[in-house]
């Protein structure tokens, strides 16, 4: 018998909040369990192609130009927050259309200071809270893997490139004493906020990380080295649980206390249906063959813990 592991969520005390983490390991689903799962624009099929560490089906790509990922709820942060948005981003040696700007992560609205978005812009990376811009200096048009980061705090928007802290090309990162005025909004991935809506990543995404604070520079530096971030706020603690037998063709089980109901979504992050848990167990004979994300909630709807499995 094969099981699956589900991981089961408390709460432990532990400097930044991690918001939102998209390993894109095959699904959308945002890792720190915020709630921030992501959904496909219409007529958008996402690609899961090889990530940053070369493993497979560990990044998003197959973005067209009007194409794009975003947050089912508005994200938590706006107005004139601190924030860091992260990113590894692979643009390909062949694009010959880096001109136009291609969005990577965006947020608000396309007016003046009520967007934040983080683009490739001439094939350099660029920061557009608009409408002041901070253009970074360094190549990003290339084959390999580039780790992207802006951070914001004091009203000073700061790019980094591969750890290192970019010197502008041109633009400005002060906004001024009255800094950004975000406007709430859901998340975008693989897109600008921009009014056209044509600004389509070309080439592949991956572990897309969001911070409710500015990072500092030695923290941007462990982030692009694989080195942990301490967290100071509220974050889940994992403890492994199993739903069995996986693949599974008519009858889940799992071992979770407290499970209430139980929801089920593709790969995508569309919910297929949700269902009651009898017994620690959902029948799922209804489902197609394929690769589903489950979901395990209590009485109160606190996401217990979530595990992947392979209908038969």
């Amino acid at each position: 018998m094969v099981f699956a592991l589900i991981l089961f969520y408390g709460m432990t005390t532990n400097a930044q909040e991690l918001v939102a983490h998209y390993k894109f390991d095959g699904t959308l689903m945002d890792e720190t369990m915020n709630g921030y799962d992501l959904i496909a624009s219409s007529e958008f099929t996402p690609v899961f192609v090889s990530g940053k560490n070369q493993e497979a089906n560990t990044a998003i790509a197959g973005f067209g130009i009007s194409d794009f990922l975003s947050t089912t709820e508005n994200l938590s942060i706006s107005g004139n927050d601190e924030r860091t948005f992260s990113a590894w981003v692979k643009t390909g040696v062949d694009d010959n259309d880096m001109v136009t700007p291609r969005g990577i992560i965006a947020h608000g609205e396309n007016r003046v200071k009520a967007k934040f978005n983080v683009l490739i812009s001439g094939a350099i990376t660029r920061s557009d809270p608009r409408p002041i811009s901070s253009i970074g200096a360094s190549v990003l048009n290339t084959a390999d893997w580039k780790h992207i980061v802006v951070t914001y705090t004091n009203n000073i928007a700061t790019l980094y490139v591969d750890g290192e802290k970019e010197v502008l090309s041109t633009g400005s990162n002060d906004f001024g004493v009255d800094g950004i005025n975000t406007t709430a909004s859901a998340l975008r991935i693989g897109n600008d906020m921009h009014f056209s809506g044509e600004r389509g990543f070309e080439g592949a995404i991956d572990d897309v990380r969001i911070y409710d604070k500015g990072l500092t520079a030695d923290q941007v530096r462990n982030l692009y080295n694989g080195i942990p971030l301490s967290l100071n706020k509220l974050q889940r603690s994992k403890t492994q649980i199993n739903a069995y037998p996986n693949p599974v063709k008519t009858l889940l089980s799992f071992n979770a206390n407290g499970v209430a109901f139980v929801s089920v979504y593709d790969v995508t992050g569309k919910k297929m249906y949700e269902k009651k848990a009898v017994e620690n167990s959902i029948n799922i004979a209804s489902l197609s063959r394929n690769v589903y994300i489950v979901k395990y909630f209590n009485n109160d709807k606190e996401l217990l813990g979530i595990s992947k499995i392979v209908k038969e």
